[in-house]
């Protein structure tokens, strides 16, 4: 998911605590709407940021993603359902932490630089509203469904339109798991991606281009409006 352009300040739909402006996501009028439904992002949802550094590959890790799909009947299939689609989803900035290739923690000193670098202070979330969703193609005999997805990106303070393939599989139960990657450039957020940390054998410079990986896994809530 590349970032498309459009930079704005994230001040008129996320606070700087974290809180989005103006949300009535537990009650919207769309709930009075025949066979909308909501869906929550459950335990086992998570979120991964991967990039180059001068003498290290790095990433971390959040498995604190909170969020809601909104769908109407027959989504994935209906077209109809498709173009009703509401996501929203964030994560606590600090929930991100660095780990090492087989999983382990890597270092509370590298984490203290992400969040630095993410301005975990003046912005405690990230977060990501959906503004369109396209089917890319339907799914055949093997599932998943891939869709092309514009939406919001909030970091740092910052908003940017980024846009990419995503790929939905209904599950047992009236569930969703939705998978997507994204590339973007620190700097589009006006993050400083040479912000160094001290290692043998000196300071550590990160390249502006990183990786943003995600798996949702989201849970049938109830029909809105019932």
């Amino acid at each position: 998911m590349a970032a498309i352009g459009l930079t704005v300040s994230c001040a008129t739909s996320r606070l700087p605590d974290g809180t989005v402006a103006g949300d009535n996501s537990g009650s919207s009028s769309k709930g009075a709407e025949t066979g909308l439904r909501r869906f929550q992002v459950s335990q086992g949802s998570w979120l991964t940021i991967r990039g180059k550094a001068s003498i290290l590959d790095w990433q971390v890790r959040s498995s604190e993603v909170t969020g809601f799909m909104i769908v109407g009947a027959g989504f994935p299939e209906e077209p109809g359902a498709v173009s009703a689609a509401r996501v929203e989803a964030s994560l606590p900035v600090r929930s991100l932490k660095s780990m090492t290739p087989v999983g382990q923690h890597f270092s509370a000193r590298f984490d203290g630089v992400i969040h630095q670098a993410l301005q975990a202070d003046t912005w405690p979330k990230a977060s990501y509203c959906l503004k369109e969703l396209v089917r890319a193609q339907p799914a055949g005999q093997n599932l998943p469904y891939v869709f092309d997805a514009k939406g919001e990106l909030c970091l740092a303070g910052v908003t940017n339109l980024v846009s990419a393939p995503v790929q939905v599989t209904p599950a047992e139960g009236g569930r969703f798991r939705i998978v997507g990657s994204l590339q973007i450039n620190m700097s589009a957020f006006r993050i400083n991606p040479r912000l160094p940390i001290v290692v043998d054998p000196g300071p550590l410079k990160y390249e502006d281009e990183v990786r943003v990986s995600f798996e949702w896994l989201l849970q049938n809530s109830e029909p809105l409006g019932a």
